[in-house]
């Protein structure tokens, strides 16, 4: 799922950033080269590329939303995990879905809805797919995509790991991790399927491996893919993904197959070899994390985490890598890129500055919904604006306007507060 990245991240990664880039273009695809920006992060005022910032507050009467990183913008909704509606200025819709055993109901937690504005269908994905009415009451189509266990009926062809779930046109698209994806029409039947991956990587380990794959966004009402294996931006049609951009990091590139092909061996393998040997002893466990065979292969390499495409950008967030990062205290280092489609500049954000509100840490990544139809989107906490007002008026400096106004009806339980900021056109 598109949000664990940033926590597996944790114990296996770390990151740093910059670029600057020339533009190639190949048959189907434009080519951005990353490695000498990335070599050169700079230092970078927010209104360099976002025109205007809008708060929206999400309404706290309904539903209580637990943390910033389980909402998801489903044009034109925001959804709640695990299926509460809110639309774009912050008012509450309604539910679509419920959890049990029984028709029409979901017994996963990995829990997301995709909307059919055509057909004004909802759907959800967890251990079925199942198709709802406008209303949110379930419409009698359902299809299980994933068994914990070996009863029931098979599967539908190829889907072991259902990871992403999107729209494109008149069909859903299942991503199954890390490697296909498979288009559904309404009555939930799989049409057809195409690999994302080249044939020689495959994920070796019955485990399963980290879902450090893919994110879709959407752009002047077209869906895109990123696959951060090939590192593709493509469209979503409903014949296929098409690739659109390249963003090449030259020999900075981790090698795939850390994290697919080698993943037991590198990692799995090694951990329990760890934390067998260490027996608790975090020193021995950070020297052999220095030490192995993943650090030697992956440690300093780079790696694209998600990328979105707007008018004017193709923005991404990349990271430093390190071997068992949790281990050996590795720091925080992820960071913002983009490139200027108007002037063909490529630059990597070592530090960004929030001249416009003065408050919105816009590299709280884990906060970041993402970028769909040029905005990017992320969530704030109330009781964190409170307690940034009350500091600056205690220090008698000025205070946006607008943060103040979020505080009017304030109370410390109410839900996070939308954060939109329009990308420069």
């Amino acid at each position: 799922m598109m949000k664990s990245l940033l926590s597996i991240i944790s114990i296996l990664l770390i990151c740093i950033s910059c670029s600057t880039s020339t533009q190639e273009v190949t048959e189907e695809k434009k080519i951005i080269h990353l490695a000498e920006a990335i070599a050169n992060p700079v230092k970078m005022n927010l209104s360099e590329i976002v025109d205007s910032i809008k708060f929206v507050p999400i309404s706290s009467k309904e539903h209580f939303i637990k943390d910033a990183i389980l909402i998801d913008y489903v044009k034109p909704y925001l959804v709640a995990y695990p299926g509460c509606v809110y639309n774009m200025q912050g008012e509450f819709v309604g539910y679509v879905g419920k959890f049990g055993q029984g028709p029409g109901e979901e017994s996963s937690n990995n829990l997301r809805i995709i909307y059919d504005e055509n057909k004004k269908l909802f759907y959800s994905r967890g251990d079925k797919i199942i198709q709802y009415h406008h209303d949110g009451k379930f419409t009698g189509k359902e299809i299980r995509v994933t068994y914990r266990n070996k009863e029931g009926s098979p599967l539908p062809q190829g889907l072991q790991s259902p990871y992403l779930f999107l729209r494109s046109g008149k069909y859903n698209v299942v991503i199954n991790y890390p490697d296909s994806a498979y288009w559904m029409d309404e009555n939930l039947q799989i049409l057809k399927g195409q690999r994302l991956i080249p044939d020689d990587l495959f994920l070796n380990s019955p485990k399963g491996g980290f879902e450090v794959g893919y994110n879709k966004f959407t752009y002047n009402d077209t869906t895109y893919l990123f696959n951060c294996f090939t590192d593709e931006i493509g469209t979503v049609t409903e014949d296929g993904i098409i690739g659109k951009w390249k963003l090449d990091l030259g020999e900075d590139k981790a090698d795939s197959r850390c994290f697919l092909n080698n993943f037991k061996e590198l990692f799995l393998d090694e951990q329990y070899k760890i934390l067998r040997t260490a027996r608790g002893n975090m020193l021995t466990m950070k020297r052999m994390a220095e030490n192995c065979k993943l650090a030697e292969l992956i440690d300093g390499k780079k790696w694209i985490v998600k990328a979105w495409e707007t008018d004017r950008y193709v923005i991404l967030t990349w990271t430093e890598l390190m071997a068992f990062k949790g281990w050996r205290s590795g720091k925080k280092s992820t960071y913002w890129a983009y490139h200027d489609k108007q002037t063909g500049e490529t630059k990597s954000i070592k530090h960004l500055v929030n001249n416009i509100d003065g408050y919105v840490d816009f590299t709280n990544f884990q906060s970041i919904i993402g970028v769909d139809e040029g905005i990017l989107m992320t969530a704030i906490w109330p009781y964190e604006v409170y307690s940034y007002v009350q500091r600056k008026k205690e220090k008698g400096e000025p205070v946006d306007p607008r943060l103040e106004e979020l505080l009017v009806d304030y109370d410390e339980e109410n839900n996070p507060i939308l954060v939109l900021a329009y990308l420069k056109k």
